[in-house]
């Protein structure tokens, strides 16, 4: 697939100048979606699926209605395409963010944002997988062609048998080996939380983009007018212990849809290969639930289910609690 045509046209469009740029792509894949548009036996089946795929894009920001949004998106170059059942996103690597925030903030705030959007979509009970790589990136009209993503697709059609963003070796060395990490002190490296990996058939480590920590670290206190209200009337004193609470019930809301939604796929599952899928899940989800809350099991995962055996723990990079 070097090459992908879409009739929507609504996307931003690079700058003038150079247009193969350098860029961080994602191919996504609606988990289960496919075999649902195979399926289609009506105009009707085939418009609520596309009002899905409509919905995955407004996770990853697409045509966004917040203004603060769309001007961040003017600033990457960010880019967001959807056909059939997948979802392309690239962020443009060199712009005015990466010259006035450094390279690799600014790459770990992309990868933020897959994240966020991917945690919000599971939570919503729509998995997905998918590849992420750098490289080049070209798209003028109905006209794209880049060989990152052919390696998006490609990783995600052969390593990302569960539903992640598998992160291609390159993009995983690139930002373990930048020189912008330098700048933070050991206890404030942001990169030890960015992945975790398994093993695969072959063998060979697959590393993922870890989203629920990077989403659950990033998460706002704010839910609600009165607990904003109550912040500015607060004193000092009490505006620490409201927006504490306030990390601690969007946390927990997070963990709890993510809950439900993994145990709704795996009743829901048609084939021990695809409640393998949701066991996956569901020991990735404990483990980050034991990081943020203990002796918490209201919050995990359980199947209760003879078929569910557990399968060994996703291995973590460097990984460790965020203060």
């Amino acid at each position: 697939m070097s090459a992908a045509k879409t009739k929507r046209r609504r996307t931003l469009r690079h700058p003038a100048g150079p247009r193969a740029v350098e860029a961080l792509v994602a191919f996504i894949d609606l988990l289960g979606f496919s075999e649902k548009v195979l399926a289609v036996r009506s105009a009707a089946d085939l418009e609520r699926l596309a009002a899905t795929i409509a919905r995955i894009q407004e996770y990853f920001d697409y045509r966004p209605a917040d203004e603060t949004t769309r001007e961040a998106q003017a600033i990457s170059k960010t880019e967001v395409l959807a056909f059939s059942d997948s979802v392309i996103v690239s962020i443009v690597l060199e712009s005015a963010a990466t010259a006035t925030q450094g390279e690799f903030d600014v790459w770990g705030s992309d990868l933020n944002v897959m994240a966020y959007a991917q945690g919000k979509a599971a939570a919503a009970g729509r998995f997905i997988r998918g590849g992420l790589d750098r490289g080049l990136w070209f798209h003028e009209g109905d006209t794209l062609v880049s060989p990152a993503l052919v390696r998006a697709h490609r990783l995600e059609s052969s390593k990302a048998k569960y539903p992640v963003l598998a992160v291609s070796n390159s993009l995983f060395e690139f930002l373990r080996d930048h020189p912008g990490r330098k700048v933070y002190s050991s206890d404030l490296d942001p990169f030890p939380t960015m992945f975790r990996s398994f093993t695969d058939v072959a063998d060979e480590t697959v590393h993922y983009l870890n989203y629920m920590q990077l989403l659950l670290d990033d998460v706002d206190w704010q839910s609600d007018r009165q607990t904003v209200a109550a912040y500015r009337a607060a004193s000092p004193d009490e505006k620490d212990d409201i927006a504490r609470e306030g990390f601690r019930k969007n946390r927990e809301r997070f963990l709890r849809d993510h809950r439900d939604a993994i145990v709704s796929g795996y009743q829901g599952a048609g084939s021990d290969n695809v409640r393998a899928k949701y066991v996956f899940l569901r020991d990735y989800h404990n483990e980050i639930v034991d990081l943020y809350f203990e002796r918490r099991n209201d919050l995990k995962v359980s199947f209760d289910d003879a078929n569910a055996r557990r399968r060994p723990p996703a291995r973590r990079v460097l990984a460790r609690r965020r203060k």
